[in-house]
């Protein structure tokens, strides 16, 4: 089974663009693409809240992408309509996968 086959739900990985008005403000816009990204979504197990103690406090999920998705921490992602700021990133020691820790925003 490759991980292909274990990227069984679809979200939307927004990007954020800054403006400056003419007061000097700066305005925060995010783009959500037209089409979607594969990923597995899994709720954070207790284990890895306990191993994390105080990184990932509000953190609900950890997604999953394939190799070469284009996802940072300036990113957000929208699942079943509801929005998660990315509060981390890795990519596993062999190149396979990347790692999301997602916070869900209010």
């Amino acid at each position: 089974m490759g991980l292909n086959s274990l990227l069984t739900h679809n979200v939307y990985i927004q990007t954020k663009s800054e403006t400056t008005n003419a007061w000097g403000e700066t305005t925060e816009t995010w783009t959500t693409p037209s089409t979607t990204t594969k990923c597995r979504m899994s709720p954070i197990s207790n284990e890895v809240r306990m191993k994390s103690v105080g990184r990932f406090e509000n953190v609900e999920y950890e997604a999953f992408f394939a190799s070469g998705t284009n996802i940072t921490t300036d990113n957000r992602v929208v699942y079943n309509d509801n929005t998660y700021m990315v509060r981390e990133v890795k990519i596993d020691s062999i190149g396979n996968h990347v790692e999301a820790m997602l916070e869900r925003l209010q």
